[in-house]
């Protein structure tokens, strides 16, 4: 019976002929070469540092990490990639309906002409309209860093404010949520340069 393992560094599955324990085997998806699993569970006469060598190259003595920091930044940027770009387009749909929509308004009032009375409720909802769409562009950017994996406050926050703004755009939340909930994966967490 085949012998099945995961790789050490990808976590691809890799399959070796029956009595390779103790040997090396190099993955065929990331080429890395690495001792094949033993079965210490059947003696438990064998010492830490026997079983750290399980996980070592055969040409040095030294431990090799399990995952390197350049592996963990890609890990985060993977797992974030689906929820950031959802939230990412969807608040491109909003920037592009509030666009629209000020478009219409404009040409409306335009066309009839603002009164003095109304002068002060148009001022207020241009001011209303700009800092949404200053709220909307702050999140994209936080989105932005967080697609890369470069800094986690901005990425946290680009995440909370699509949190609160999928209280009036529902479509975002479940993806602002998704995306919160692998932040808080202390791999993603340690992922992040900064």
């Amino acid at each position: 019976m085949p012998i099945d393992f995961q790789c050490i560094r990808c976590w691809e599955q890799i399959q070796v002929p029956e009595g390779a324990q103790e040997t090396s085997a190099t993955c065929p998806h990331c080429q890395h070469r690495q001792r094949v699993p033993g079965y210490f569970g059947a003696s438990a006469n064998h010492s830490a540092s026997e079983q750290a060598k399980e996980f070592t190259d055969d040409d040095s003595t030294e431990f090799v990490p399990a995952i390197t920091e350049s592996d963990l930044h890609e890990m985060a940027r993977r797992r974030l990639m689906i929820p950031v770009k959802a939230c990412q387009w969807l608040l491109l749909v909003a920037l592009l309906f509030i666009g629209v929509m000020g478009v219409f308004i404009l040409g409306t009032l335009w066309e009839t002409g603002v009164q003095r009375s109304k002068f002060s409720s148009f001022l207020t909802s241009g001011i209303l309209v700009t800092w949404v769409i200053g709220l909307l562009l702050l999140a994209m950017k936080g989105l932005r860093h967080a697609g890369k994996a470069d800094h986690k406050k901005r990425a946290w926050g680009g995440l909370v404010i699509c949190t609160f703004i999928g209280f009036v755009y529902p479509l975002i939340l479940p993806f602002a949520i998704w995306g919160l909930v692998v932040m808080t994966d202390q791999d993603v967490e340690r992922g992040f340069k900064s």
